[in-house]
Parts: structure tokens; sequence; C-alpha cells
């Protein structure tokens, strides 16, 4: 530990500058002027310790007063198939984060007080606050602190920037990563499919609703019906144009290039929903955002809205139905239409079928039962 003090001349006055001394690299005690104020010459101490402890460990060989490789790690992430949003929404929260801590350089990464910084900062750090009802423009911002969720999705992305780092053999070791805190978070919902009889009803109102998050009644009506249709998440439906929809040929489908695995998916519709939407989508431009803006932001509670108006509880036997429940709507009527389960999962584009079967299937008891062959 680095020990602060004056020097006393031999006037008996003591010096402008405090000293510090501390134990360098090689185990030998040194002493070096620091600062006139106490704090700067604190932080030079932690300085020098902390240089010592990084050339003890070797690290005097990689060049630490280098600039962080931001580039370089997202030209790494694009060429494993990370898609750009997922991109710009890792590297923005690692460089808001280092610019608040004042980590500009690997040598400000590899120093112990970094962590601690890191970690009051998530703690600490606020957004806005979600407002309900009609919003007053003149009334201030509301900020809170993020969410657990929030909090760790930052503390993940620095941990796979430090990992990149080591694994790139640009840093010998980084022990930020591991020194950042997560969160216990609540639960994920639980969600339900829609009831066919729910569906329409929730159509129904929204159809006839006013305005929401800039989408008319009209637009959402035909946003819940193309997403219990087809499947798409919310980011996913913001990215189609009429260019998207290919309606004319003997398999009617949906292209979208902006899928959350970052590959083509070619999603197929039945023929009688292709005839209304052509007619729907005549006129509107070819290379504008059907569904344009940023409300799948609050696709959760825009759908609530909708919920609230046609009468369908949010909540039914602990579960709930938010706007990523119309995908699961949609994998539920394939397993009750009696659509193979493998067939089912390459419609809705998961990793295995289990994921498919388990957690987006919800089969009440009288469809299980209706299952079961006639007593003889």
């Amino acid at each position: 530990m680095a020990s602060i003090f004056r020097r006393t001349g031999k006037d008996g006055k003591q010096a402008d500058k405090y000293s510090i001394r501390y134990k360098d690299s090689r185990g030998r005690w040194r002493t070096v002027v620091g600062c006139p104020d106490l704090e700067s010459t604190r932080k030079l101490a932690r300085k020098l310790e902390s240089d010592a402890t990084l050339r003890q460990n070797g690290v005097d060989e990689v060049d630490l007063s280098a600039e962080l490789p931001f580039t370089d790690f997202e030209s790494d992430l694009r060429a494993s198939g990370c898609v750009a949003s997922h991109i710009e929404l890792t590297v923005g929260q690692i460089k808001s984060t280092f610019a608040a801590c004042g980590i500009k350089a690997l040598r400000d990464m590899m120093r112990p007080e970094a962590a601690t910084k890191i970690n009051h900062h998530l703690a600490n750090k606020k957004c806005a606050a979600k407002r309900k009802g009609k919003v007053k423009h003149k009334e201030p911002e509301k900020l809170t602190t993020i969410s657990a969720r929030t909090r760790n999705a930052y503390v993940t992305s620095i941990r796979h920037f430090c990992k990149w780092l080591v694994d790139s053999d640009r840093l010998p070791y980084c022990k930020l990563g591991k020194n950042l805190h997560k969160v216990e978070q609540a639960d994920k919902p639980i969600r339900r499919a829609a009831t066919d009889a729910e569906l329409g009803r929730i159509l129904t109102a929204a159809r006839k609703g006013t305005t929401l998050e800039r989408l008319s009644g009209e637009d959402r009506y035909w946003l819940y019906r193309v997403a219990a249709a087809t499947g798409f998440r919310a980011r996913e439906l913001s990215s189609l144009t009429p260019s998207s929809f290919k309606l004319r040929g003997a398999i009617p489908y949906i292209v979208c290039d902006e899928t959350k695995n970052g590959e083509l998916a070619e999603q197929p519709i039945c023929p009688a929903l292709a005839t209304e939407l052509g007619k729907w989508l005549r006129g509107k431009s070819k290379n504008e955002p059907i569904w344009p803006g940023k409300w799948y932001r609050k696709a959760a509670e825009m759908l609530r809205a909708d919920l609230l108006a046609a009468g369908v509880p949010y909540r039914a036997d602990g579960r709930a139905l938010d706007f990523h429940a119309l995908r699961a709507t949609f994998i539920t009527g394939l397993a009750r239409a009696g659509v193979h389960p493998r067939t089912a999962q390459i419609l809705a584009r998961h990793s295995t079928v289990e994921l498919t079967m388990q957690v987006y299937t919800h089969l009440n008891l009288a469809e299980v039962a209706s299952a079961l062959p006639k007593a003889v």
C-alpha cells in the first residue's frame, strides 16, 4: 500500500507538493513527488501501484496506452454473423459506460478501480421513466434507475468485449468482466396464446381504435393480424415494406432480412390472407416501412390498450397476453392444426424443436383431450 506524506525542510516548513512512497514491479520501495492537492496525489499513487502490478504480470509488453479497438471489435461481430442492430446496441452500451467512467485506453481497463467505477455507474444509471396515459409536452421528463435486466445487458456486453480482447491477443488477461456484478431480475412473464375468439375481438377493437404510437387503428389491425399469422417479432415487423410481400406466386410469402438470428426469412402465408393484404397494400410506397417509427419499443403497452378496449384480459391462469404472445398464438395455432413439430420449428424459425413445443405451444385441457382416441 502506497503512503502519502509531505516532506519537511530544515527550516521546518512543509513542501508544497505531497510525496508518494510505493513498491515498484521488482518489490523495491520508491519515492516520487506527487501533486499539491491530496486527491490528485492519491489518484497518482493508485496509478503507480496499478502500473507496477501490471508489469509484475508481464503486461508491460502490451501497449496499454493504445485506444480501445472498438472498430476491430465491430468488424469481428459483423463477421460472426451478428445483425447490425445487435452490434449497434452492444458497442453503444460499452462506449457509453466507459465514457462515463473515464475508461479511454487499455490501461484504464486493467486498473483495479475500473470495475468499482462501472458497478457504481450502472447501479445509479438513469433512464426516462415510462409514462402512462396522455403525455403533457410541458411536463418535465421523469427519470428512473435502469431495470435489472438492462443493467445485466450492459454487464454482458462489457464481459464480451473483455473476452474478445484476450481471445484476440490484445491483452494477456482481463479481470474486469469477472468483477462486474449482475443483479437478480424478476422472472420473465409466462405468456399465453390468444384464442380465436380473443384474437377476433382484439382485431375489431384495434380497427375501431384511435391512433397509438403513431399507428392508426387500421394499421394496428393489420399489424396484429400479420403477427399472429406469421410469428414475426415486433422488431422484424417494423422493418417490413410493401416490397417484402411476395403475394402473386403460387405460394405467397413474406421476406424479412432483419431477423433475430440475422438470417433471411421467407415466411409463407395462406392465399386468403395474401389476397386481403394485396388490397390493403395497394398504393403504398414500395420501399417505405408499412409500420414506421419506434412503436416496437412500446408494442406491449400498445396492445394492452387494445386488449382493454376489446375486453380481453391481459392475464388469465397466471399467463400474460403481450405483443410477443402473438408469436405464441401463431405457433400454438400450428399445433392445433396438427402440423408436424419439425415443420412447426421451421415456421417458427427456432433452433430446437423443444423451444417450439415446450415454450411457445400452449394447449388447454380440452384441446389435449380431443387428441385421445374415442373409446370403443
